[in-house]
């Protein structure tokens, strides 16, 4: 079963995925773009340039995933399950167990996830195959997981990358992640290529525009990879009959064809396009085989290939002109346990198989309680919460000891490679809330398997902002190495400045002052299973004892 699990969590990023993945975009592209990306881990990215930089004002980083492509991916990876015979395991619906147990692990990060799938209007043929148009099956049952774990869901109006590119080049969104090449077609600017989780664990391959345009290796703009598509082909058109990836990308670094062009498909009128498009046909016949071509050598037989019919004004229209909404996305909101459970009973049977509270101990509650904490305490609502009803910090996990500093989980090469704690968390509420609205014979099931604590990692940063007292006691006696800052890769955005969060949660006025907590927190946990899970519930404690 753990290998099992295993896969499923990395189900998409299997070896035979790639044959998969081949088929995106412009091939031979990501080889070339390949010296320009950027190494990172997930966990570094979105704590450092998220939610230590509150970015946005919200402390997360705002990812767009294409949804059509990750649900194709899932499925391609269930149905080949069968070559590592591990698929008479996997209970029901393989694929939409692998989407789940990606969403968990997304859950963890500080992550504002918007999935956008394809719509009405996308293109009707890619790659010579004619696309169906109908939604993918398991479309709206993705949706309905994404809408109980917190994220969002977004109908393109028409292909999902050319949405996701619009909406990352507004600032809308701060990253696309994505195995298609394509992307960069449709302006993206920061390009996070969906990881091999099983080779490469947190480690990802951020690419941006900036530095694609400034590698000597590359120096490849919008317009001329614009250009690169054109002539050797991508998913619209095969391109110039014989022209490889290589000749095209010559073409497009050493003359201005492809800065020409998209100038021209993005400003004229279709009549004024089909008249430029003659002299510029002229021109890349002189640059393929003039005298004096830059090249290096003439290629006469692909200069006879330019036809007059070359290149197909609906493909340029597709790259550069797709339907697109131009507008904002949804906003993530709060996790809800209670419609988890329901659509894990719905379409895995876990609650009926009793498996429910063990695969969300340990695959949902950690992302959970980061989502907790990833938000700002509202101090005054709590408190005259508390005195007027006796309520405590709604939602805020209970956290039980920091049992120790790490640099992640798992094997060195593959952890998250940013200072955390492993840390002990009361699970009763979170269990109470699952169970709440299931069927009264699944909740019988689960009446008398109720534990009381489970472990977690949990980034430093977001603990230290969220119970800052706990994190100095632990540290009196376990010192912690500073790790040095890392060059940001995220597209500047003047909304990053935001608010600080709540200045309750994040620090202790003096050194006094944590004494105190320190010596009143240990009283408290003497009659409860817990301490206060935040100042605020100190404070809370602490008025309840003058009253």
């Amino acid at each position: 079963m753990k290998v099992f699990e295993y896969l499923l969590n990395n189900g998409s990023h299997l070896p035979f995925s790639q044959n998969f993945n081949s088929v995106m975009g412009i091939p031979g592209l990501w080889e070339i773009l390949k010296p320009t990306a950027h190494s990172r881990t997930l966990t570094q990215l979105t704590v450092c340039e998220g939610f230590e930089a509150n970015r946005r004002g919200t402390g997360t980083v705002k990812i767009g995933l294409d949804g059509s492509l990750a649900l194709n991916r899932a499925q391609w990876a269930a149905y080949h399950q069968s070559r590592h015979r591990l698929n008479m395991q996997a209970g029901e619906n393989l694929p939409l167990q692998i989407l789940f147990y990606q969403i968990c692990r997304l859950m963890m990060l500080p992550v504002n996830l918007i999935v956008v799938f394809d719509g009405p209007d996308r293109p009707r043929i890619k790659r010579g195959t004619k696309v169906r148009s109908a939604p993918h099956a398991l479309q709206n049952a993705y949706i309905q997981l994404l809408t109980a774990t917190g994220f969002s869901a977004h109908i393109a109006p028409g292909e999902a990358d050319a949405e996701l590119g619009a909406l990352n080049l507004q600032g809308h969104i701060d990253a696309v992640m994505t195995d298609d090449v394509d992307i960069f077609l449709f302006g993206a600017n920061t390009i996070i290529r969906l990881p091999n989780v099983v080779a490469n664990g947190d480690q990802i391959s951020l690419y941006t525009a900036a530095a694609i345009s400034s590698h000597r290796s590359t120096n490849l703009t919008r317009p001329r990879i614009f250009l690169i598509a054109i002539l050797s082909g991508g998913d619209y058109d095969n391109g110039l009959n014989g022209c490889g990836i290589k000749i095209a990308h010559k073409i497009s670094t050493c003359t201005t064809l492809g800065d020409e062009l998209y100038t021209a498909v993005i400003s004229l009128h279709r009549q004024d396009l089909k008249a430029f498009l003659r002299g510029w046909r002229d021109r890349l016949k002189s640059v393929l085989a003039g005298p004096n071509s830059i090249l290096g050598r003439q290629y006469t037989v692909l200069a006879q290939s330019v036809t007059s019919q070359f290149p197909c004004i609906e493909v340029l229209y597709a790259y550069l002109r797709p339907p697109t909404s131009c507008s904002d996305v949804p906003e993530n909101h709060d996790p809800d346990l209670s419609s988890l459970a329901i659509w894990c009973e719905k379409y895995f049977s876990w609650a009926s198989s009793q498996k429910l509270l063990d695969r969300f101990r340990s695959k949902v509650w950690s992302g959970i309680c980061i989502r907790e904490f990833l938000k700002p305490l509202d101090a005054n609502a709590a408190i005259a919460n508390h005195v007027l009803v006796n309520l405590s910090v709604a939602g805020r996990p209970h956290i039980l000891r920091i049992n120790k500093a790490t640099l992640g989980e798992g094997n060195p090469s593959r952890r998250p490679n940013i200072w955390g704690y492993t840390i002990e968390v009361e699970e009763q509420a979170f269990v109470q809330a699952a169970l709440s609205k299931l069927a009264p014979e699944h909740q019988k099931h689960f009446s008398k398997y109720i534990r009381k604590k489970f472990n977690m990692w949990i980034p430093r940063s977001i603990l230290e902002r969220a119970l800052p007292s706990l994190v100095a006691r632990f540290h009196q006696t376990n010192p912690m190495s500073v790790q040095p800052p890392l060059l940001p890769l995220l597209t500047p955005l003047s909304a990053c400045a935001g608010t600080q969060h709540n200045p309750i949660l994040v620090e202790c006025d003096s050194e006094a002052e944590m004494e105190t907590d320190k010596d009143d927190s240990e009283e408290v946990a003497e009659t409860s299973v817990h301490g206060p899970p935040t100042r605020i519930q100190f404070l809370l404690d602490f008025l309840d004892h003058l009253l």
